[in-house]
């Protein structure tokens, strides 16, 4: 380190950058540069530097940004992931948002420079930091962990270091092999892509998705964009999570006459359903895998883009999850991996650093060393997030396996890992092998004076997810008073699934909730898919809520179990399971129309309670649903009889072999869900409106054949006499 002397070591700093900018444009390296101190005295350095620098092009990252090059607050950084940029600065004097630092590190170009500005790095892991608040489940500050081992990666030899009091100390400059290099020339891999994604246009096979896969900075979106350049642009579709995401793809795909093919987001390109021979797919990845499915079997022939790890959400769990889908629904897809960087030279310092200090690389722990699994050496314990700063190789193994349960994990998701206050870590390990992970945190008792409110939706109360959704949404106000603890996510090493760990890890993690004391429930909220309700139930959580709406983040409706620890709880979980049996059939027929129909049954059958004395079959019901039947009476004017025949026989025709799977689904879908004939005839390939009545009379007559034989025979003789 540089000491600093009488004058001014900012100019000193800048001027020593400047003479490395030659070479690492020759080489395609990228550097980074921490400007640790005050604000307007790390504010001042960079004018300094940019004055010296002269950069082609600049992006300004944080609040209060001085008038230099394009400027955003770190909120806004996705607008500008389609740039490329020389000198990117991210000002993290108010708070670090890490997903940020992630992202716009992609935009820079080789040769050129990253400035990341912080407060003095003796105080930086305790300072207040407004960007934590906007990802941490709880309004409080960080522990800290986070900050103080990313201030530990800065050891680096490719980072400069200047900070206010203490000196300069210079990035090490190319080696002269490097710096020797020729400019970049269009690596073989991202030719092959563009091969690819035009043999691909141009196939006479249908449903064989092409699936481009690399590490940021590879050209995927360029790829797609030059082949997509020497296609008819009417031809073509580009869809992404959002336009911004796949800026680089519609740039490059300006072909003759300066067309380029439209972009649709995806939930307005299935309800669309326009025409085309091939459709783009970018940032595949951040896209919920049920929308990422149906826009596959929706279109002829798809290309997709993914990262395998970055801001988007890490690609090795989207593959470990995606993947099989598409064994499953597009048997003979293509895979494609790019390993060569685009924007910048291979093995480029920047990137090296950065996937250090964020973990993007983080790997299960290796299959050849699992042990073979042994239920009586299996151990549970629960860790405190500080131990895992000072064990590197631990908290590489539980990222990574949270990476691989988890298909959308950010960098953001570290942090929260190590920062989250009251976050608690329970594992399940064999020797020094993790098996299974799970991360808690406290819920309740809500204030008090605040339940009325939050029950009337007038107030909000940070991190209680599922404490403040039992009473605003479920109402009941005493669930409210209760403490609770969220299981956040659990992950099992995906080579060790379907052998009762996640189970065994429940238990444990239980067994230990009720020897403290120190809760009343234990609950999850996550995306409703049978395998993860089949999970939960087995283990002795009970359906309460189901969310109405479908989270962005997974496509999917989210729902909350909850399991009681005491005799208190346990009478509030059964009153809101009554209440979530009573509203369930009224919201598939008002608010959950678009559920799936397996999923809206796997609902019911966990909803099941007694039956509504009230609902018994009457004489006259017998006769409308013979009427019906067996003969040509209408649907809605039988409605009432239709309705209590299937709540009085609901086992029957929910749980038995009685109706098929079709048919119990299109008992859901019109008598639940309320679908127009005509979409359950497009549904169910049935030839018109007319085709699905009869149809209906026909699921019927079979279950009232199995139900009440005698009594259908009955009535159908006295009204054909």
């Amino acid at each position: 380190m540089i000491s600093e002397p009488s004058t001014d070591i900012r100019a000193a700093a800048a001027a020593e950058l400047l003479q490395l900018r030659p070479a690492l444009r020759r080489a395609r390296q990228r550097r980074l540069w921490v400007c640790a101190g005050a604000r307007d005295w790390c504010v001042e350095a960079v004018r300094r530097l940019a004055h010296a620098w002269r950069p082609e092009s600049m992006l300004w990252i944080g609040e209060d940004a001085p008038d230099a090059g394009e400027a955003a607050a770190q909120r806004d950084y996705r607008r500008y992931l389609g740039g490329e940029y020389e000198l990117v600065v991210l000002d993290a004097h108010a708070g670090l948002d890490v997903d940020a630092l992630a992202a716009v590190a992609g935009t820079l170009r080789g040769g050129g420079l990253l400035v990341l500005l912080v407060p003095p790095l003796a105080d930086w892991p305790r300072r207040a930091d407004a960007q934590f608040a906007r990802f941490a489940a709880h309004a409080a500050q960080p522990e800290g962990h986070f900050l103080l081992r990313l201030t530990e990666c800065l050891d680096d030899p490719a980072v400069g270091l200047l900070q206010q009091g203490h000196g300069w100390r210079p990035p090490l400059p190319p080696a002269p092999a490097a710096a020797a290099a020729e400019s970049a020339v269009a690596p073989s891999g991202q030719a092959a892509a563009v091969a690819a994604v035009l043999a691909l246009a141009q196939a006479r096979h249908r449903h064989r998705p092409l699936v481009l896969s690399a590490p940021r900075g590879r050209g995927k979106s360029t790829a797609l964009g030059q082949a997509a350049a020497q296609l008819p642009a009417q031809q073509i579709l580009v869809t992404a999570p959002g336009r911004a995401s796949c800026e680089t793809l519609l740039r490059h795909a300006r072909g003759a006459g300066g067309r380029v093919p439209p972009f649709v987001p995806p939930d307005e390109l299935l309800r669309r359903r326009s025409a085309a021979d091939l459709l783009l797919i970018d940032e595949a990845a951040a896209i919920p895998l049920p929308l990422l499915e149906q826009l596959v079997l929706g279109w002829p022939r798809v290309a997709l883009a993914t990262t395998v790890q970055g801001y988007e959400g890490t690609g090795r769990g989207f593959e470990l999850k995606f993947f099989p889908r598409l064994d499953r629904i597009a048997p003979g897809w293509q895979l494609l991996r790019l390993s060569e960087p685009i924007r910048w030279a291979a093995a480029d310092p920047l990137e090296r650093w950065l996937a250090r200090a964020l973990l993007l690389e983080a790997e299960l722990f290796p299959e050849e060393r699992l042990p073979a699994l042994v239920p009586e050496a299996l151990v549970y314990e629960c860790l405190d997030p500080g131990r895992l700063v000072t064990d590197e190789a631990l908290l590489r193994q539980l990222f990574g396996l949270l990476v691989s349960a988890h298909y959308r994990t950010r960098p953001s998701d570290l942090r929260q890992l190590l920062d989250m206050p009251a976050l608690s870590v329970h594992v399940l390990r064999q020797g020094e092998a993790v098996l299974a992970v799970a991360l808690a945190i406290p819920e309740g008792p809500l204030p008090m004076e605040l339940i009325p409110a939050i029950l009337a939706g007038r107030r909000r109360v940070r991190g209680e997810l599922i404490a403040q959704s039992l009473v605003a949404h479920a109402g009941c106000e005493a669930a409210g008073r209760l403490r609770g603890l969220r299981i956040m996510r659990i992950a099992v090493h995906p080579r060790r699934q379907g052998r009762g760990l996640g189970s065994r890890l429940l238990r444990d993690l239980t067994a230990q909730m009720q020897a403290r004391g120190e809760a009343d429930w234990i609950g999850a909220s996550f995306g409703l898919d049978r395998p993860l309700l089949a999970f939960w139930e087995g283990n002795g959580y009970v359906p309460v809520r189901v969310g109405l709406r479908r989270e962005a983040s997974s496509g999917q409706h989210a729902l909350i179990v909850l399991q009681a620890l005491n005799r208190s709880a346990a009478s509030q979980l059964k009153q809101l399971r009554i209440r979530f049996h009573a509203l369930l059939p009224l919201q598939l027929a008002d608010g959950l129309q678009a559920l799936e129909p397996e999923l809206a049954r796997a609902l019911l059958a966990a909803a099941v309670g007694p039956t509504d004395p009230g609902a018994a079959l009457e004489p006259q019901d017998w006769a409308e649903l013979a009427a019906f039947a067996c003969g040509r009476r209408g649907y809605e004017v039988s409605l009432v009889a239709i309705h209590r025949l299937l709540q009085q026989y609901e086992a029957a025709w929910r749980h038995s072999d009685v109706l098929d799977p079709g048919e119990r689904a299109f008992l859901i879908e019109k008598c639940l869900q309320h679908h127009p004939w005509s979409q359950l005839a497009q549904t169910h390939r049935l030839d018109g409106a007319g085709m699905a009545r009869a149809r209906m009379r026909e699921i019927l007559h079979r279950l009232l054949r199995a139900v009440a034989p005698d009594r259908l025979e009955a009535e159908c003789r006295r009204q054909s006499a």
